[in-house]
């Protein structure tokens, strides 16, 4: 329960548990019990001094955790806005992120992007794949349209139209990708160009990628 909350709320109490130790050792030391059981004292005393030696570095271990990952969270911020002008920088941000390991959170931020990045630069084969990865991280009951629309897209522009109107089709294909008008006309839109491209091209039915 206590490492669930944030660094910064665990301190109070962290604080809280190093008073009640001294606490204690006073109230034994007042009532004379360190006198007379003074090899138990000390093992108390010792002991608790370990105890709050090392609920301080379990914290100080937390704060430069969190910290780390708040650094690759930013730089994942960053380099999506990047990837549209400038993908080749942007694909080294996010696969340095993807190496430290980051939260689940933050890694399937980066593998969206790392994708995105990937079809900007017509590197088909590695967003598909990078596509697929993040969808077997992608976690039962997570809005899909995050992950289905941009894919969709990269499989449009790699001529595959068949395998991204499968895509369009899945069940909760633009559920949760920005408002639910947006995501809906972003849907419809990219199911129409899909429907045209296989009436209109021959052989865009599952090309695979390049």
């Amino acid at each position: 329960m206590l490492a669930a909350l944030p660094a910064a709320p665990r301190l109070p109490l962290v604080a809280a548990a190093a008073i009640l130790l001294v606490a204690v050792v006073v109230v034994c030391r007042r009532t004379g019990w360190t006198k007379t059981r003074r090899t138990r004292a000390r093992v108390l005393l010792y002991a608790a001094t370990a105890a709050l030696l090392g609920a301080l570095a379990w914290w100080g271990a937390l704060v430069r955790e969190e910290g780390r990952q708040d650094a690759l969270l930013t730089r994942v911020a960053g380099a999506d806005v990047m990837w549209p002008a400038d993908p080749a920088r942007a694909r080294g941000i996010f696969e340095e992120v993807l190496a430290a390991s980051p939260t689940e959170d933050t890694r399937r931020r980066a593998l969206l992007g790392l994708a995105a990045a990937l079809t900007q630069l017509e590197a088909y084969a590695e967003a598909e794949a990078t596509y697929a990865k993040a969808e077997a991280e992608w976690g039962a009951g997570r809005p899909r349209g995050a992950l289905v629309l941009p894919w969709a897209t990269m499989r449009l522009r790699a001529g595959r139209a068949q395998d991204a109107l499968t895509l369009l089709d899945s069940p909760g294909a633009a559920d949760g990708f920005g408002t639910a008008e947006e995501s809906t006309r972003i849907h419809a839109d990219l199911r129409a160009r899909a429907l045209q491209a296989l009436a209109t091209t021959p052989g865009t039915g599952g090309a695979s990628p390049r």
